[in-house]
């Protein structure tokens, strides 16, 4: 958690989906700054965001940014 504050995030929700017999990992990403705070995890030097970095290197097919349709917060 610390790391998350660190990076002004104020949510991270991951989710794994199946869907037509395919696997898709969401992520709720609620920040204040949601650019700076990707920027900042992308350049840290921090083990957890190396780690994340390479993991999501290995599994990630494709991305595609969704807009949030109902802020239930």
């Amino acid at each position: 958690m610390e790391n998350l504050h660190c990076r002004k995030f104020v949510r991270k929700v991951p989710k794994m989906q199946s869907s037509v017999g395919r696997e898709f990992l969401i992520y709720y990403l609620k920040a204040i700054d949601l650019k700076k705070a990707q920027d900042e995890m992308l350049k840290s030097e921090h083990p957890i965001d190396i780690y994340h970095r390479r993991v999501m290197n290995e599994v990630t097919e494709s991305v595609e940014v969704l807009n949030l349709l109902v802020d239930l917060d």
